[in-house]
């Protein structure tokens, strides 16, 4: 199967393109108000949300809607439809909190840009949907692979760090290698997370960005932490935040926090060590432990096997 590339190139095919049946089964009930799609922007440089009543009542129908929706050239012109441009989308299948659409060999010819934007827009679109978690993309019943041929697998709205409605250079995908506490709190463990982002956004706040949103099971950083500024001098990272970082809102060591970010941070290159400020002070003491005045390296005693 092709590979689906995420470097910019230039051309833009438009069609409209009738969508297919949904299979699955309808659960009935009410859906959340304050609903919004997600269209392109005209210059195909990112996402424009706008607000959309959803009148389906069961899941099954309310996906059906959705779609048929992102296939529609907005009222406002100066918007794509997502769905119009060249994809045919042949089966539509939802199994608990997971949708999965199956596309027509055409959506191999999207360009890099079209495809990522089409991805994003149709994600975001559907995970705001009660009840849906995840979307995945099939090609002709085979899912999707990346530039390096893994397969993409199941997609939520949070692996698309996408700024919508402003104007950006382009997107891409990366892999990042973060850490997390372990079941104990007292160890980091590695994850590796697949983020589409806008490459105007520094890999370093990128990281911390990630770092703050947290995994399933355990996390290290308050969520509710604001990523103030970040810089990078001299092999050095200053991550600035605000002062929710220093509420620890999970069971978990000082040590383990503090180096879920060093650690994830020193695995980006040109990072050597990192320094956290709050409100551009260094003076705090994390929970009367880890002096934030001190620049840290990374630790891969605190990483569990």
């Amino acid at each position: 199967m092709k590979k689906i590339y995420t470097s910019i190139i230039t051309i833009l095919i438009l069609m409209l393109i009738p969508i297919f049946g949904i299979t699955g089964c309808s659960k009935e009930e009410p859906l959340t108000p304050g609903y919004q799609l997600y269209f392109i922007n005209s210059d195909m440089t990112g996402l424009v949300p706008s607000d959309y009543v959803i009148n389906s009542q069961g899941i099954d129908e309310a996906v059906s809607e959705v779609l048929d929706e992102l296939k529609k050239t907005p009222e406002k012109f100066q918007y794509v439809a997502p769905l119009s441009l060249n994809v045919v989308i042949k089966e539509v299948g939802i199994n608990e909190d997971q949708v999965s659409i199956n596309f027509g060999s055409e959506y191999l010819e999207l360009d890099s840009i079209e495809e990522v934007l089409l991805r994003a827009s149709v994600v975001k679109s559907l995970t705001g949907i009660d009840g849906i978690k995840a979307v995945t993309f099939m090609v002709e019943e085979e899912p999707i692979v990346d530039a390096q041929g893994n397969i993409v697998g199941a997609m939520t709205q949070d692996q698309f760090v996408l700024n919508a409605g402003k104007e950006i250079n382009a997107y891409d995908e990366i892999k990042l290698t973060l850490y997390f506490a372990d079941s104990t709190g007292e160890k980091l463990k590695t994850t590796v997370r697949e983020v589409v982002y806008n490459t105007n956004i520094p890999k370093d706040r990128l990281v911390v960005e990630e770092l703050i949103k947290g995994n399933e099971e355990f996390s290290t950083i308050n969520p509710d932490t604001k990523v103030i500024s970040t810089t990078i001098t001299d092999g050095i990272c200053y991550i600035n935040l605000d002062k929710a970082f220093l509420t620890q809102a999970y069971a978990v060591t000082p040590e383990v926090t503090i180096y879920s970010i060093v650690n994830s941070l020193v695995e980006i290159n040109g990072i050597n060590k990192v320094q956290i400020l709050i409100d551009g002070d260094s003076s705090y003491i994390f929970q009367e432990v880890m002096p934030l005045s001190d620049v840290y390296e990374r630790n891969l005693d605190i990483v569990s096997n």
